[in-house]
């Protein structure tokens, strides 16, 4: 059996899983890990060399595909998929064990799901700081406006040396104005 294996890998007892965990934990996430990278990644022995001259072979042909089928995720579309041909029905090549198609796909768009999730979750997290920033600026404007209309001067008091500060609210019983000074500090923590 062993004389039939052309391909021979040198991950040892790892695996392709455990081998992918390890270089997304060492790439920088902009570059995303494909399966053909990890395939070539898998015949190359610690010093650089390849496993064998059939992995030399296939490796030149991989070289040679387009880089978008070196940097997909479709595993129809994929330097693996375009070098060793169709593969063997329910199985996916350089992915490790019980991985099948219906899987990958099922993973790819999951993947895709979840990073659509995240960016609008984003999105919506700079609107509210946004809002909160204007209707800071609004409570600001109207408290100098009410400040301005009682005839008091911005930052000192009705009463000269009376120690009023403008940030509490006026003791007029005036409930919005209570309210209204609770939202600017909330805002403002």
């Amino acid at each position: 059996m062993k004389g039939k294996q052309r391909y021979n890998h040198t991950m040892s007892r790892r695996g392709y899983a455990r081998l992918a965990h390890i270089m997304e934990k060492t790439s920088s996430a902009d570059i995303p890990i494909t399966r053909t990278k990890v395939w070539v990644e898998g015949h190359k022995k610690k010093n650089g060399q390849l496993s064998g001259e059939a992995v030399g072979e296939k490796m030149k042909e991989i070289e040679e595909c387009a880089p978008e089928s070196q940097n997909t995720t479709n595993i129809a579309e994929d330097a693996i998929s375009l070098v060793f041909g169709k593969e063997i029905r329910g199985r996916v090549r350089g992915m490790g064990f019980g991985v099948t198609p219906s899987k990958v796909g099922a993973s790819l768009q999951q993947n895709e799901t979840f990073k659509q999730l995240q960016s609008m979750m984003h999105n919506l997290q700079q609107e509210v700081q946004q809002m909160r920033l204007i209707v800071f600026q609004n409570m600001r404007q109207q408290n100098e406006q009410e400040q301005v209309g009682s005839g008091g001067s911005i930052g000192i008091g009705n009463d000269i040396g009376s120690g009023c500060d403008i940030n509490r609210p006026k003791k007029s019983g005036n409930a919005d104005n209570v309210n209204q000074h609770q939202v600017a500090s909330r805002i403002q923590r």
